[in-house]
């Protein structure tokens, strides 16, 4: 196992936080970097990644668009979350979250996170109403760079909406 990593970027209304482990993965944990992207649109299906009440992984899948929205609900400190600051999934196709599945993971048709897990109403029963915090309202959150992403998703800052996951250890050897 691996433990600890260094807070990079945190949005308490956003809920965002980007945190850097403290070493890197060995080559047995076949780690693999999740690509991204910040683009407004996402292509369906999306799925979710998950882990829920600390069950084995899970997985959930909608195939309608995300529609940006305002999750009218409250950070842990108590303050409002941010205005069009989340996607909502109204709909899993397959699967859904539930409790537990906080800070998951939603991926676009190619495999790019666009956002992670604040919220929502879906249980095994309901499969409806997740809010996702939206990685592009993260991109430039804030002028300092604990509070972006960009500072350290695209440190040379190029003009690029998105990256492609790699196998680090693959890439590399190559």
């Amino acid at each position: 196992y691996i433990t600890g990593g260094t807070m990079k970027a945190f949005v308490d209304t956003l809920d965002m936080a980007l945190l850097q482990m403290n070493q890197m993965p060995g080559q047995h944990f076949q780690p693999y970097w999740a690509g991204w992207s910040i683009n407004a649109a996402t292509s369906a299906p999306l799925y979710a990644i998950h882990h829920p009440v600390g069950d084995v992984k899970k997985y959930a899948i909608t195939t309608d668009p995300l529609t940006a929205t305002t999750f009218s609900s409250y950070t842990n400190s108590g303050k409002p979350f941010a205005s069009d600051a989340h996607w909502l999934v109204r709909t899993w196709t397959t699967g859904t979250t539930q409790g537990g599945s906080s800070g998951c993971g939603i991926f676009d048709a190619n495999n790019r996170l666009v956002g992670s897990l604040s919220g929502g109403e879906a249980t095994c029963s309901n499969p409806r109403n997740d809010y996702f915090m939206r990685l592009n309202r993260g991109w430039n959150a804030g002028s300092m760079t604990n509070q972006q992403l960009a500072h350290w998703l695209n440190p040379d800052n190029q003009s690029i909406q998105e990256m492609d996951g790699m196998d680090y250890y693959q890439y590399k050897m190559e």
